[in-house]
């Protein structure tokens, strides 16, 4: 997920690692899930199937392309921006 400010970055993280702990969401998750909880990290991380990566756009562009591009890379075409 790309955020348009590192404001928005860090509220979106947060939003995130909250429901990623509500234990009534988590019920609600099948026990045969192949994922049951992804895991919320930025592109500083090399980014794993079921995971949820937020990042300021402007980083991206700035510092990250290149780890993020491989990452990313094959996996849909919403992703052919960061070529």
């Amino acid at each position: 997920m790309l955020a348009p400010s590192t404001t928005i970055k860090k509220g979106l993280t947060e939003k995130f690692k909250q429901l990623s702990v509500d234990a009534g969401l988590l019920r609600l998750i099948p026990e045969d899930a192949k994922i049951r909880n992804s895991r919320i990290i930025n592109a500083t991380e090399t980014i794993k199937a079921g995971d949820i990566c937020i990042e300021d756009i402007h980083a991206v562009y700035e510092y990250v392309k290149s780890s993020i591009q491989d990452s990313l890379t094959g996996r849909g075409e919403n992703y052919t921006c960061l070529k």
